[in-house]
């Protein structure tokens, strides 16, 4: 308990007092308990119902201590309004775990891919017109795909704090050296590692088939480190009317009203999501699939804002399959 508050209290930006004028304002609230588990922080029995400007940051005040939260890291529970949980994994940096929360991880995908290179020059194919440069043959995603799991480890900012974590905890010195020992030595910790990633390149594939087959039969996927996947963002391909999707796996989709201009907005809720602002790709559709209802929301690939990787807003109203 001591140390999951003493990470939520990493979260804070500034002490309260301090920002009690400050011109913006905050949306403050009281609560009464707080629980923690694996997953989830749930704040219980708000003084009043939760119902925040969707710009500014929250403060919730109580017993545990005193929290300020960016804007979409809280969420209301099913349970009612007066009750709000922060999924731990998406949105807490978990600082925490290393000496000094201010320092730069040095693990840039720039380094780790350097070092994939040096390390296993064997395996390592250079770029092609279609496929972007990558370890081949070894830690394959499945005995059918050759397209190493490693690969994802300078995409996947996730993998990133995993090495981060581990290069701290081993007091490592030249990030670079670590890196190559670590990758070398196969043990349990990065046997995770790798066991993590494959297992959330299943999941979301088998996400994505679900979400595009609801649209149509009739489509392209390209295969594992495919330029169009790995840079332009495309997931799929409408073969029937050439509409290129990118996917997302989402919490929920929420239709909200803005009560001071009268707009209608609708907020995506993401999980672990990694929402990013594809506006500038030459991109057609976002495709965001909610298991829990097995619904597919398509929205236009413009007009809309990202406000951190687990939460978007969009400004036009989308197609519901």
């Amino acid at each position: 308990m001591d140390k999951l508050i003493d990470i939520l209290k990493k979260n804070i930006i500034e002490s309260i007092r301090e920002n009690e004028n400050d011109s913006n304002g905050f949306n403050k609230y009281n609560y009464g308990s707080l629980k923690i588990t694996d997953n989830w922080v749930t704040f219980k029995n708000l003084d009043k119902k939760f119902n925040p400007k969707p710009n500014e940051d929250v403060v919730l005040t109580g017993k545990e201590g005193d929290f300020i939260f960016k804007p979409g890291q809280l969420y209301p529970t099913k349970y009612g309004r007066d009750e709000v949980f922060l999924p731990i994994k998406s949105n807490l940096e978990l600082t925490s775990l290393t000496k000094d929360s201010t320092i730069k991880n040095p693990f840039t995908s720039k380094l780790i891919k350097h070092v994939l290179k040096k390390t296993f020059p064997d395996k390592w194919f250079e770029e092609t017109n279609e496929y972007s440069s990558g370890l081949r043959g070894i830690y394959p995603i499945s005995d059918q795909i050759d397209w190493s799991l490693l690969n994802y480890f300078d995409t996947n900012p996730h993998r990133k704090k995993d090495l981060y974590r581990e290069y701290i905890n081993d007091n490592g010195d030249d990030p670079s050296f670590w890196l190559k020992e670590f990758l070398t030595k196969n043990d349990s910790r990065l046997k995770d590692m790798l066991l993590k990633q494959k297992k959330a390149i299943k999941r979301s594939d088998k996400n994505e088939t679900r979400a595009i087959e609801k649209i149509t039969k009739n489509y392209l996927t390209y295969p594992k480190g495919h330029k169009f996947d790995r840079f332009k963002g495309i997931d799929a391909v409408n073969l029937d009317d050439g509409t290129s999707y990118q996917i997302k796996t989402v919490l929920d989709v929420k239709e909200n009203l803005d009560k001071e201009t009268g707009e209608i907005f609708y907020v995506i809720i993401g999980d672990r999501s990694r929402l990013r602002d594809y506006q500038l790709k030459k991109l057609d559709k976002l495709l965001y699939y909610v298991p829990k209802t097995d619904k597919s929301y398509v929205f236009n690939n413009k007009n809309y804002k990202i406000i951190n990787n687990d939460l978007a807003y969009h400004y036009e109203p989308p197609i519901i399959y």
